[in-house]
C-alpha cells in the first residue's frame, strides 16, 4: 500500500478547499452573520476553555468534519447540529442502539457514578516527587516490595 503525503489526504485537501472558500471573509463578516457565534464555537472542559470563534471556521466546516467520523447511514445527523443548544448533543455509537439527542445536565455530587477508579488527574494537581522518593519507589519496586 503506497503511503500518501500529507498533502494529499483528504484532510489536507478539505482544508485547501476551505481555505479557498473563506480566505477573503473578514472575521467581523462572520460575527455579523452569525450573532451567537461566540456562545456556539466554545469548548470548556476540565478547567480548560477554548474559543474557536475567532478562527476561520463556520458551522459548515464543522458540519463537514464531523460528517466525515460518522458512517455514510448517519451522515444526515449533522443538519441537526447547528440547532443544538448549550450542554445538548447526539449520541452515536456503538452503545447507541439509535441515534439520540440528549441534554448534559450539570450533577450534584450525591448524584455522580461513585466508583474507586483512579483519580489520575489529581497527580497532575500536586507537587512532584522529590528525587530522593523516586529511588525509594523504584527500590521497592525492584525488590518486589510495598
Amino acid at each position: 500500500m503506497k503511503k500518501l503525503s500529507v498533502t494529499q489526504r483528504p484532510a489536507w485537501q478539505a482544508l485547501v478547499a476551505h481555505y479557498d472558500n473563506i480566505k477573503d471573509v473578514l472575521m467581523r463578516d462572520l460575527f455579523a452573520d452569525d450573532p451567537i457565534r461566540g456562545e456556539q464555537l466554545i469548548v470548556q472542559d476540565s478547567g480548560l476553555y477554548m474559543d474557536y470563534s475567532k478562527h476561520r471556521i463556520t458551522n459548515e466546516t464543522d458540519r463537514k468534519h464531523v460528517q466525515s467520523i460518522l458512517p455514510d447511514s448517519l451522515a444526515g445527523l449533522t443538519k441537526v447540529l447547528s440547532g443544538l443548544r448549550r450542554q445538548e448533543a447526539v449520541f452515536v455509537g456503538q452503545a447507541a442502539v439509535l441515534p439520540s439527542r440528549i441534554l448534559i445536565r450539570t450533577l450534584d455530587e450525591n448524584q455522580r457514578p461513585s466508583s474507586h477508579d483512579i483519580d489520575f488527574d489529581k497527580g497532575w494537581q500536586t507537587d512532584p516527587l522529590l528525587d530522593e522518593q523516586l529511588k525509594k519507589i523504584a527500590e521497592r519496586w525492584r525488590l518486589q516490595q510495598r
